[in-house]
C-alpha cells in the first residue's frame, strides 16, 4: 500500500472512472486518473444485474485497469439505494446505526438482512443532528466489489455516487451558505435532486431517468412531489432552483422545470470542475467527519485481521533480528562469557523442576480457594443476573465457568432493554467486566444479543 494515497473510484453503466490523489505538504493533490471503458450489457439488460456480462467485465478490467493504491473507496449508483434524510437525537455512533437501522426496517421495501445499511452526520444542534441514512442492496454491492476484487483492486469503503456530487458541488463554492435552494445535477441518465437549506441538504434523491423526450416531464414530476412532502410551510419553497451539468446546456430541461414548479431556474457548467472520483477519494481522505460506508462488515473484520496479523509479523521480525544481534554479541564476545553463559544454563536447568512444582502448588491452592469460595457461586451469580435482568427480556441460556466467566443469550423486545441491562451488568460489583459485542434483529422482531461477565480472578 501506498503510503499517504487514497483512490475514488466510480462504477458508471459504461465505464469506470477513478482519481489516485497524494497527500503533499498538508493537501490532497491529484496525482493521477483514468476511464475504463466496460462492455456493453446484453440486449435488454442492465449492466448493474447482467450477471452474464459481470465475466466479461472482469476479464476486461483485469487486463485494462492498472493496480490502485488502498485504500480504494467505491461509489455505486444512488438511484440502486434508499436514501433518507432523518433527524435523531444525539448519540454515540453505534447509537445512531442502531436508530438508522430501525428507520430503515420502516421504510424499505426489501429485508433488512438483504441490505447494507450506513449513515453520515449531515449537521448536529442542541436539539440533536440531521442524518443521511442509506441502505443498498447487499448482492449488488458484493457483485462489483467481487468483480474489482478479482480483477486486482480490492474495495476497502463503498460510497454512492450522490454524496461524491453533494462534495464536489460544495468544494466548488457553488452553494449559498443562506437561503434555500433546489439543485438537480445532470449526470447522463441520472439524474440527482437536493434540496438545500442553510447549505444543509435536507433531500438527497437518483433518479435513472431514460434518455428521451418525456426525460424532463418525469423530472418534472420528481420535483414537484418533492417540493410538496417538505414544502407544507410556504416558506420552505425554494425562491429558484440551479441545473448543474457538464457538457452541452439542457435547455429543454430547465425550460420544463421553470413551467412546472413556478421557479427561475439557471443552468450552471461543471466542466471546471474536477472528476468525480476525485471526490470520492476527497471523501475517503476525510476523517474529521466520516463519510457513510456500506462495505460489509466482514470486510473490516478481515482488514483488522490483516493488519493485525502484519503488526504481528513485524514485531516478529524485530524479535528475531534483535535476537541474532544477541546471539552474535554472545559468540563474539571472550571465553569467559561462553563459560558464564554455560553456568546460568545449567542453574536454568537445576531450577527448572522446583519452579515447575512451585507453580503447580500455586494453581492447586488458587483452584481450592476458588471452590471453597461461594461468595461468587454459580447460583449467586444466577441471583445478581435475576435482580439486574429488566423486564421484557427474556434469557436462553446461562453458563458458568467458575472463577472465570458468565456467559449469556437472550432475547429482547427493544435494543434499548439490552443496552440497559448492560449498563446494570457493568455498574454491579458482582462481575469485573461485562463485553456485548453486538445485538441481532430477530426474524421475529425481537433482538438477540449474547453478553458475557468476567467473575474476580477470571481471565479473558
Amino acid at each position: 500500500m501506498a503510503a499517504g494515497m487514497v483512490t475514488g473510484l466510480v462504477v458508471r453503466a459504461s465505464a469506470i472512472e477513478w482519481t489516485v490523489l497524494r497527500l503533499e505538504a498538508g493537501r490532497w493533490t491529484p496525482v493521477k486518473s483514468g476511464t475504463y471503458p466496460l462492455p456493453a450489457p446484453s440486449e435488454g439488460q442492465d449492466v448493474f444485474h447482467d450477471q452474464a456480462n459481470l465475466a466479461l467485465i472482469e476479464q476486461a478490467l483485469h487486463a485494462g485497469l492498472p493496480r490502485l493504491p488502498k485504500p480504494v473507496r467505491m461509489a455505486l449508483p444512488a438511484s440502486r439505494a434508499l436514501l433518507r434524510v432523518l433527524q435523531l437525537p444525539h448519540g454515540t455512533p453505534e447509537e445512531l446505526h442502531g436508530m438508522v437501522r430501525l428507520q430503515v426496517e420502516k421504510f424499505a421495501p426489501f429485508p433488512l438482512d438483504s441490505l447494507l445499511v450506513s449513515h453520515e452526520v449531515l449537521a448536529t444542534s442542541p436539539d440533536g443532528c440531521l442524518v443521511l441514512a442509506a441502505a443498498a442492496p447487499a448482492a449488488l454491492v458484493e457483485r462489483w466489489a467481487g468483480c474489482l476484487r478479482n480483477a486486482g483492486t480490492p474495495i476497502q469503503a463503498v460510497d454512492l455516487d450522490v454524496t461524491a456530487w453533494w462534495r464536489l458541488v460544495k468544494d466548488a463554492g457553488l452553494l449559498p451558505a443562506e437561503g434555500r435552494q433546489a439543485i438537480t445535477v445532470v449526470d447522463g441518465a441520472h439524474s440527482h435532486l437536493m434540496f438545500v437549506r442553510q447549505g444543509i441538504p435536507l433531500v438527497l434523491r437518483s433518479l435513472e431517468i431514460a434518455e428521451t423526450p418525456d426525460a424532463a416531464d418525469e423530472l418534472a414530476r420528481e420535483w414537484s412531489y418533492t417540493i410538496a412532502a417538505i414544502g407544507a410551510d410556504p416558506d420552505e419553497v425554494p425562491p429558484h432552483a440551479t441545473v448543474f451539468h457538464r457538457g452541452d446546456e439542457p435547455a429543454a430541461l430547465a425550460s420544463r422545470l421553470e413551467e412546472a414548479l413556478g421557479l427561475t431556474v439557471e443552468c450552471r457548467a461543471l466542466d471546471p470542475a474536477p472528476a468525480l472520483s476525485e471526490s470520492v477519494a476527497r471523501r475517503q481522505a476525510d476523517r474529521e467527519t466520516p463519510p457513510l460506508d456500506l462495505a460489509p462488515l466482514a470486510w473490516r473484520d478481515a482488514s483488522r485481521r490483516r493488519a493485525a496479523k502484519a503488526r504481528i509479523i513485524a514485531a516478529t521480525v524485530v524479535l528475531l533480528s534483535l535476537w541474532l544481534a544477541a546471539i552474535a554479541l554472545i559468540f563474539g564476545g571472550a571465553q569467559f562469557q561462553q563459560h558464564r553463559l554455560m553456568s546460568m544454563e545449567d542453574t536454568l536447568a537445576a531450577l527448572k523442576k522446583p519452579a515447575d512444582q512451585v507453580r503447580a502448588t500455586q494453581a492447586r491452592v488458587l483452584a481450592l480457594e476458588q471452590y471453597l469460595n461461594r461468595q461468587y457461586s454459580a447460583l449467586e451469580a444466577l441471583r445478581e443476573v435475576s435482580d439486574l435482568l429488566p423486564p421484557g427480556i427474556d434469557l436462553r441460556s446461562f453458563v458458568y465457568r467458575k472463577g472465570k466467566t458468565v456467559e449469556m443469550a437472550g432475547e429482547a423486545s427493544a435494543v434499548t432493554l439490552v443496552f440497559d441491562f448492560k449498563k446494570e451488568m457493568d455498574e454491579s460489583e458482582f462481575f469485573r467486566g461485562v463485553d456485548l459485542p453486538r445485538t441481532q434483529r430477530t426474524s421475529g422482531g425481537r433482538e438477540s444479543f449474547r453478553m458475557t461477565a468476567k467473575l474476580p480472578g477470571g481471565t479473558e
